[in-house]
């Protein structure tokens, strides 16, 4: 096997633990702060994502702070360093964007919020609503969210803001996108765009060389 060929086998490797991780909230690392019980979130009740100021106490403009989109389309003035993008990844439908938003909200999300999620490559916006944070090494905060459909159906959103960086993993309705970015720019990409240079149907391991026996 080529080193390119094992360098994409180990960057593939990484994006599937980094969605593992995410999904799984740290399980070994990960102090679960806030968390809503499994029996108060029905994927039908679409009620929960409805404002109401009377139950939560929280005022319209609170509420507005907090359905404000993670992230949005970088503009095309950006000063900041634009983070790398690997090679080995299709450029369909990537997009850059300013994830500012997220970084600076983090430390103030509280089970039963409701953040805003948007996939501007299918014109979409969710409201994702909080069901669980979790506090990580590195004074990393996770949050993990439900995405309600009309028709009552439900998909996981996991969104992780570190020192340094800001992971997202969007599972929607029209397949999963990812977001890797430092504080402020990041790719927002789809899940096949990152797979897209891996051939499947070749082993992704590497057997030891044999030596030739004496004469």
């Amino acid at each position: 096997m080529t080193s390119r060929r094992l360098g994409l086998v180990v960057l593939g490797v990484a994006v599937v633990i980094l969605g593992v991780v995410s999904l799984y909230w740290f399980t070994r690392d990960a102090a679960v702060v806030d968390e809503i019980d499994s029996n108060d979130v029905v994927a039908a009740d679409i009620s929960l994502l409805q404002p109401d100021v009377d139950k939560t106490g929280i005022d319209a403009e609170s509420t507005q702070r907090r359905l404000k989109s993670l992230w949005r389309i970088a503009s095309a003035e950006v000063k900041s360093p634009v983070p790398d993008y690997p090679d080995a990844w299709s450029t369909d439908g990537r997009v850059l964007v300013d994830v500012s938003e997220a970084a600076a909200s983090a430390p103030t999300w509280r089970v039963g919020d409701r953040l805003g999620v948007e996939l501007p490559q299918l014109g979409v916006r969710y409201e994702a609503l909080i069901e669980r944070i979790d506090e990580g090494m590195g004074h990393s905060r996770s949050a993990r969210a439900l995405i309600f459909h009309d028709d009552g159906t439900r998909k996981r959103f996991v969104v992780t803001v570190g020192p340094t960086r800001v992971f997202a993993y969007i599972d929607s309705f029209h397949g999963p996108y990812e977001l890797i970015a430092n504080r402020q720019l990041g790719w927002l990409v789809p899940s096949s765009s990152i797979m897209a240079s891996f051939d499947f149907s070749k082993p992704d391991y590497l057997l030891p060389e044999r030596e030739s026996p004496p004469e």
